[in-house]
């Protein structure tokens, strides 16, 4: 994720992903079946060639029991535009339908692509989310304590990461932080 030019696609099937965020933008479509994504506590059922754009600092989760999916999460330094126009927004509803030749383009692409080729993709996906898509200011996170967990945790994963580290960092009290 540290890339500026970070893109990585996977497909898979009966996908489950409990309550995250994350810096970058994330596309899912689902390719067969049905799968329930919830994004900063809006909850959508997405079907066969239905999918959503969830912006970065979005909390979402996604829930799968029988369906297949195709997920790309990329850096927002590949469509700077995009994210100067949408600045301090979120969408209204995330989930659109994307048209085919845009999901067959955008499952072509890897980590090791040309910068040009992902950008182009990607901005033509976000030009067909923006048409319909309703924007509303985005929500201070500052106070939000969740988003402070998950912004810890995401930064120290790979070091220490304990409830006193978390307590020590967000300045919250160990024992409000583990109930």
């Amino acid at each position: 994720l540290g890339s500026p030019q970070f893109l990585k696609t996977e497909q898979g099937e009966n996908f489950s992903f409990p309550s995250h965020l994350h810096q970058c933008f994330e596309l899912l479509t689902v390719t067969k079946g049905e799968m329930s994504v919830t994004v900063d506590g809006a909850e959508f059922l997405l079907k066969k060639g239905e999918a959503v754009l969830i912006f970065p600092n979005q909390i979402h989760s996604l829930v799968s029991k029988k369906s297949k999916h195709f997920l790309c999460i990329f850096s927002p330094d590949l469509i700077k535009a995009f994210v100067e126009k949408t600045a301090e927004s979120v969408p209204v509803c995330n989930k659109f339908k994307p048209e085919e030749y845009l999901l067959k383009g955008i499952s072509k692409l890897a980590d090791g692509s040309p910068n040009i080729e992902k950008k182009g993709v990607l901005y033509s996906l976000c030009a067909q989310f923006d048409k319909t898509a309703q924007y509303k200011k985005r929500k201070s996170q500052g106070g939000k304590i969740i988003h402070k967990i998950f912004a810890f945790v995401e930064n120290n994963f790979s070091g220490s990461c304990s409830l006193e580290d978390l307590a020590k960092a967000t300045g919250y009290d160990y024992t409000y932080l583990s109930k």
